[in-house]
């Protein structure tokens, strides 16, 4: 696929296409086989939100931002007991293409809040 990436763009900008900033975007469905999806999402849950009820969530999702990366974690509404999962990333117009596939593929592990 980013080899697929790698060439449609550079198609692009040898038919003259200035390229602004770029953003990439991996999304995944997941169907987990022997556990809810809902157990799965649950160590995420904050303990303090999980009180504000006696009854157990009945779903949740997850996102978390930072400068230029987002991480999404929720149900799938294309799977049937399905983890979706969307990683998204920002790169300046400067940026090439192969440091953008290096960068997406090391995957560095983001800074913790502040």
């Amino acid at each position: 696929m980013l080899h697929i990436l790698g060439v449609a763009l550079e198609v692009l900008v040898q038919g003259g296409v200035e390229l602004g900033k770029k953003s990439t975007s991996l999304i995944l469905h997941l169907q987990p086989k022997s556990v809810p999806f809902r157990e799965l999402l649950r160590p995420f849950l904050v303990p303090a939100l999980c009180q504000l009820e006696d009854s157990p969530a009945e779903a949740m999702a997850y996102v978390i931002r930072w400068k230029g990366r987002r991480i999404t974690l929720d149900g799938s509404a294309a799977l049937a007991n399905g983890v979706f999962l969307h990683l998204e990333r920002d790169f300046d117009a400067a940026v090439p293409f192969e440091e953008i596939k290096e960068t997406v593929l090391k995957m560095k592990r983001p800074c913790s809040l502040s």
